[in-house]
């Protein structure tokens, strides 16, 4: 794994400065502590930071050219198949001077232009300067695994892994906006066709760019369809698919499990990590190293189950006890680049960390819940499909106001659930959805914006985001096209923001088998009675694992690397959360109003209501504007 960076001038009688690509590169340098490559050929400058996973040796620096020297890559990522192509491209002729995946993916180019992508199967993000073409050319993975920036000035094109990278290109601008922010609000990150910063674009996943004089022309390649369903229309068939869906997941751990240095798995024992780990021990009887984070608070603390799976498979398991420290946030506040407030970033941050101190390579369980409906809100969407007929929105709302008169201080319990569920009652699956996935909604932003601040963005709705994703899903069911949203939307803009950046900032790399596409093209297909049946989630998969996997890890309760983030801010988080929002710098910015930010903090403090995402959002928001001096 690695981080990229590049410049390229309009004005081709203009260089690149050596400086300005040095700085762009180190500020990224946690992505690649191993080695820093830098290329420079008048108005092109390519940067490269190394993290050595793949051919340890000299051979695989970066940035990387071909034999005629006129086609140079800088990569980020892994190709998962790349032996594969290796031996197609030798049938064609083409020899090889190393053993990284790299020098694949740069003679794949030269072979088949653009059309290499069709052919990569795993996580990247790179550009290609095409010297023969005078082109550039940049892609992102399908799921969006690998972060890629770009923006332009009055006489460049820049672009880089993160936007700190960006930033140090003197013609980068810090403007913020506010369109942003408002989006951010509602989703707890910035949506993919928006950034924090005015001028900076991000590469959407499955899309390419082809920059080629002055020119930039972005397009998908790739869309993930829920149509046709695979038929199961007797026993046989039944058999037969749920040993392809076997056997596809057996050979997606196996692919990630090549590597030159250590490897591990991030455990939180839950079924998706669990059923990883089983098929690693299955593949290989090599020691694996497990990791997982533990929590005072018992409610949170799920160590025991990571702790059930080590013993089952016999893994070397090491965790570590995560407390609330205030040291933390300004810290992930700059790693993230954008305001971001999933807060089991912090778990995350922690675990990752322990991992580096044993691997270089760890592998995860993301993917899991978005392929095979594994959220309880995916059940939650399907009982209000069955109720909305005869219980009505109004009743909803009636029910919902004799609720709130009863305190419910935290987020465990049937009368927090009742709320959640009837506070995004709505007139459909999809407006319901969205209400439940929103953190500040937009009742809620009235009373909190300033005149000023809701007069700049009252006329976007967050919801029309939302709503273009489910529209373009090929799918027949709500279901469907609300597995899409999250794979399109939650997925790569949140969850896997969290997994790049926590991993990276450690210098580690992370794998995730269900996310490889042939197993997600695989799974979006199966029937919908597959993944939720008689209110039982991720339906096949506990049943291909219920042998392999200990009972109690089968019928779990959902809950991944959740953090006591409810308690955190009424103790160790309080004071600083209270400081920091009610300070004179945050108010006199004049997003929001100060009355109603104390009665957030006040009711969460009383137990009155769990507001515990909403102060996050706004204590995070305020630390990205002091991370970089905005």
């Amino acid at each position: 794994m690695c981080g990229i960076c590049g410049v390229i001038h309009c004005d081709t009688s203009q260089h690149v400065e050596k400086n300005v690509i040095q700085k762009m590169a180190r500020s990224i340098e946690h992505r690649g502590p191993d080695d820093e490559g830098i290329y420079l050929e008048g108005f092109v400058g390519l940067g490269h930071r190394r993290l050595s996973v793949m051919d340890l040796s000299s051979d695989a620096r970066q940035p990387m050219v071909n034999k005629e020297r006129n086609i140079w890559v800088v990569f980020n990522g892994e190709i998962y198949n790349f032996l594969r192509l290796k031996r197609e491209l030798e049938q064609e002729g083409y020899s090889f001077c190393s053993k990284s995946d790299t020098e694949v993916l740069l003679y794949l180019y030269q072979k088949e232009g653009v059309a290499c992508l069709e052919k990569l199967r795993g996580m990247f993000a790179f550009a290609i300067w095409d010297e023969r073409k005078q082109l550039l050319f940049m892609a992102r993975d399908r799921m969006g695994k690998k972060p890629l920036f770009y923006t332009r000035t009055s006489n460049s094109f820049v672009f880089a892994s993160e936007i700190k990278s960006l930033l140090q290109h003197p013609e980068v601008k810090r403007n913020i906006d506010p369109v942003a922010i408002h989006h951010y609000l509602t989703y707890q990150y910035v949506p993919p066709s928006l950034c924090a910063f005015s001028n900076i674009h991000k590469l959407p996943p499955a899309h390419y760019l082809v920059w080629q004089k002055n020119t930039i022309h972005v397009s998908p390649y790739w869309q993930l369809s829920y149509l046709p369903k695979w038929p199961v229309k007797t026993e046989r068939d039944k058999r037969d698919l749920e040993k392809r869906l076997w056997e596809k997941i057996e050979e997606s751990v196996c692919l990630r499990m090549n590597s030159d240095v250590p490897m591990g798995v991030l455990l939180s024992g839950g079924l998706d990590s669990s059923i990883v780990v089983a098929m690693m021990r299955d593949a290989s009887q090599e020691e694996i190293q497990t990791f997982s984070i533990a929590f005072s608070d018992h409610s949170y603390n799920e160590s025991h189950y990571a702790r059930c799976i080590a013993d089952k498979f016999h893994t070397k398991h090491t965790e570590f006890c995560v407390e609330p420290d205030v040291s933390i946030l300004p810290k992930l506040a700059w790693y993230y680049d954008e305001p971001y407030s999933d807060s089991s970033a912090i778990a995350m941050y922690y675990v990752c960390k322990l991992a580096r101190q044993y691997v270089t390579v760890v592998l995860t369980g993301d993917g899991g819940d978005e392929s095979f409906a594994g959220y309880d809100r995916y059940q939650a969407i399907q009982w209000f499909q069955k109720i909305q007929s005869f219980f009505p929105k109004i009743s909803a709302k009636a029910l919902r106001s004799l609720l709130m008169a009863f305190p419910c201080g935290h987020s465990k319990g049937n009368l927090w659930k009742a709320k959640k569920f009837l506070e995004g009652y709505s007139s459909s699956p999809e407006h319901t959805y969205w209400k439940w996935m929103s953190c500040f909604t937009p009742e809620m932003k009235q009373m909190l914006y300033t005149k000023d601040f809701f007069s700049q963005v009252e006329a976007k709705d967050c919801f029309d985001l939302f709503y273009q994703k489910y529209q373009e899903c090929h799918a027949d069911s709500s279901l469907d096209r609300i597995l899409y949203t999250d794979v399109s939307l939650y997925l790569p803009n949140d969850l896997l923001v969290k997994t790049d950046i926590a991993s990276m900032s450690n210098s580690l790399e992370a794998r995730s088998p269900f996310l490889d596409h042939k197993l997600m093209e695989f799974t979006a297909r199966l029937p919908q009675d597959w993944k939720i049946n008689k209110n039982i989630s991720k339906y096949i998969l506990k049943k291909l694992y219920k042998n392999i996997l200990p009972e109690e890890i089968i019928n779990r309760k959902k809950m991944g690397f959740a953090v006591p983030l409810d308690n955190w801010l009424r103790n160790g988080l309080k004071e600083m959360a209270e400081d920091i929002l009610l300070s004179s710098k945050t108010i006199q910015r004049g997003y929001f109003q100060r009355s109603w930010i104390e009665k957030m903090l006040q009711e969460h403090a009383s137990q009155k209501w769990n507001w515990q995402h909403h102060i996050y959002n706004l204590l995070m928001l305020e630390l990205w504007h002091r991370a970089y001096n905005l």
